[in-house]
């Protein structure tokens, strides 16, 4: 898929670069040989430069995709203490990774596993819950990071308790 990404990125890019070195030329030609060389048509100009900065944006879009493809998805598990985003984790990834009790506040940090589901791959990363500050340094610390993390997630998956009113 990567070869392909890139093979289409290349030949893209070429096409922009051609579009634009006979654009030069036609310029270049019209002032050295104002004589030889026919007049440019300013709308053809102004359609070849609308089209070449399309292509551009294309091309930038491609390489978040392609960044995608290489890096995964980085899936942010988020939500209240004790709703269950540690259970979901570890049966996604098949393990018991992360601690599950009924204490609330079990997950302090988060904890980050990769997935290849679909022939994609997916970071999942399980955070401490949610709610307001009771004053644990520990806890403050944890939930700062989670607030960085939410910069990087590519989907954030918010857990509720589907027995509790949403609050």
């Amino acid at each position: 898929a990567l070869k392909r990404l890139n093979g289409k990125l290349f030949k893209k890019i070429s096409e922009m670069r051609n579009n634009l070195l006979r654009l030069v030329e036609q310029i270049e030609g019209s002032i050295d040989f104002p004589e030889e060389v026919p007049d440019l048509d300013q709308r053809d100009l102004v359609a070849l430069l609308a089209t070449t900065w399309k292509d551009i944006k294309s091309v930038l879009n491609m390489q978040d995709f392609g960044k995608t493809v290489s890096e995964g998805v980085t899936v942010l598990i988020m939500g209240k203490p004790n709703v269950g985003k540690s259970s979901l984790l570890n049966r996604i990834v098949g393990e018991n990774r992360a601690i599950v009790t009924s204490i609330p506040g079990t997950t302090r940090d988060y904890i980050e596993c990769s997935v290849s589901l679909g022939g994609g791959l997916f970071n999942f990363i399980d955070t401490a819950g949610i709610r307001a500050s009771q004053g644990d340094k520990i806890e403050d610390m944890g939930i700062r990071k989670i607030k960085r993390l939410v910069k990087k997630a590519t989907v954030i998956l918010w857990i509720v308790d589907g027995g509790a009113p949403l609050t």
